[in-house]
């Protein structure tokens, strides 16, 4: 093979002398624009999603006259406006670790697996430094670990919010907030016991996908109990 030749990476992706993805501009491009969409759709596709989620559970709860009197005297006290500032700590963290992707998508593909638990890509730097990125070792034991880390990683970088919300949302919704906690919960840890196997980058989607409802079903609770202290709802 020629020093020119591209390589193949773990993932069987070409790549160039420094161990990254082989990408051209119009691939780049056209990923910047999908993360683009991302970032903005996100916020109010999972915000309809959650607030949806938050409202059936309000409407079909066996408690409602007593959440309609826990509202009122939350409002009694000007309460809501906790909640709706829970709502935008929320929808800032989502945004602030949604962002990163419009650049992930400059330097690896969606499709390069468990190079893309990497947060951070290093270089060597001096007279003696090699041309190859230094990133997170993928295979084996070592690989697991790595997983397994980058998942706790993933968890502490969303749980603030959720944290937030289980503590707003316990006076108005105290039912409602303990099952999406332990749907939150189940999530979180399905999300690390399938993102440590040897499979990892895709075993993960479940607990992923258990964990963000959850969590954004929680932050719709905010907004509707807000809502109803406002007398919108």
């Amino acid at each position: 093979m020629s020093d020119s030749a591209p390589l193949m990476g773990n993932d069987n992706e070409r790549t160039g002398p420094d161990g990254m993805p082989m990408m051209d501009r119009a691939e780049k491009d056209a990923s910047y624009n999908l993360a683009a969409k991302l970032l903005l759709g996100f916020p109010i596709v999972g915000g309809a999603i959650g607030f949806g989620l938050a409202y059936g559970l309000y409407a079909f709860a066996s408690d409602k006259q007593a959440v309609s009197a826990r509202v009122g005297t939350l409002a009694a006290t000007s309460g809501q406006w906790a909640l709706l500032s829970g709502y935008v700590f929320h929808r800032t963290v989502g945004f602030l670790n949604t962002y990163p992707v419009l650049y992930k998508g400059q330097v690896m593909r969606a499709k390069s697996s468990n190079l893309r638990a990497n947060m951070l890509v290093y270089e060597q730097i001096g007279e003696r430094a090699l041309p190859g990125k230094v990133v997170l070792v993928e295979n084996g034991d070592l690989g697991q670990y790595n997983r397994a880390n980058r998942s706790l990683h993933h968890f502490v970088e969303n749980s603030l919010p959720v944290v937030l919300s289980i503590v707003l949302n316990t006076p108005v919704f105290p039912a409602q907030a303990f099952g999406l906690t332990c749907l939150f919960a189940l999530g979180r840890i399905a999300h690390q016991i399938g993102y440590s196997t040897k499979k990892g980058y895709g075993a993960h989607a479940l607990g992923f996908m258990l964990a963000t409802l959850s969590s954004e079903a929680l932050a719709g609770l905010l907004l509707v109990a807000a809502l109803k202290a406002f007398g919108v709802l």
